[in-house]
């Protein structure tokens, strides 16, 4: 295993390193990923990357948990920002299927072979539930619902968590990443999305439930 790589994983652990190791968390740069690497989706190019700039772990990628009610739109730098949702009700959560996850399994397992046998570690996104919820309704709408009808939220979070804890299941326990990280955008530049008490409360008790799940692997 590469020194940085060891190094993440030992400041993972709580431990001291002998200095802070280069991990870039999203690396939203598309194009110039594209004109330098070359297609992202293969993951020999993103371990290019990952020799070049010195990165200490190569993302596995995203775990799907069939939300898709998220809404985008291109602005005018050509980037895509998000821009409301069309999640109102439970039911619409209640209709959807679970995913197939056999073909992410597969490429993932393989991928993992790659990124370790080069040195590095692995890593997988799991949703958390306040950005897949706030962002498959748009901002505003959470924050009114939030308000008039906090039990929809409440348990909209719940349903995102019981998919994790599907997923960790099925697709964490089967491929083994070196880590897990959850999508935790919940914030500004300048703070909060919303206040920290309902926050805590609204995520705590089921992000507990996951990170258990997730050490008992």
């Amino acid at each position: 295993m590469k020194k940085e790589s060891e190094s993440l994983m030992n400041l993972l652990e709580g431990e001291r390193v002998y200095k802070p190791p280069f991990w870039e968390v999203w690396f939203a740069m598309g194009e110039f990923f594209e004109k330098r690497y070359g297609d992202y989706q293969k993951v020999e190019n993103r371990i290019k990357m990952a020799e070049e700039l010195g990165m200490a772990a190569v993302l596995l990628g995203g775990v799907s948990i069939g939300l898709d009610f998220a809404e985008g739109k291109e602005t005018a730098n050509g980037t895509t920002r998000y821009a409301g949702g069309s999640l109102t009700s439970l039911g619409q959560l209640e209709e959807k299927e679970l995913p197939d996850w056999r073909e992410t399994i597969k490429n993932w397992e393989k991928d993992q072979k790659i990124i370790n046998g080069e040195g590095f570690v692995s890593w997988v996104v799991l949703p958390w539930c306040f950005h897949a919820i706030a962002t498959s309704m748009g901002h505003e709408k959470f924050c009114y619902k939030l308000y008039d009808d906090f039990q929809f939220i409440d348990r909209a979070f719940e349903w995102v968590e019981e998919r994790n804890r599907i997923a960790i299941d099925t697709v964490i326990k089967e491929v083994k990443p070196d880590f897990v990280l959850f999508d935790g955008d919940c914030a500004y530049k300048t703070g909060l999305m919303i206040i920290l008490k309902p926050l805590r409360n609204l995520c705590s008790k089921e992000q507990r439930k996951l990170f258990l799940a997730l050490k008992h692997l």
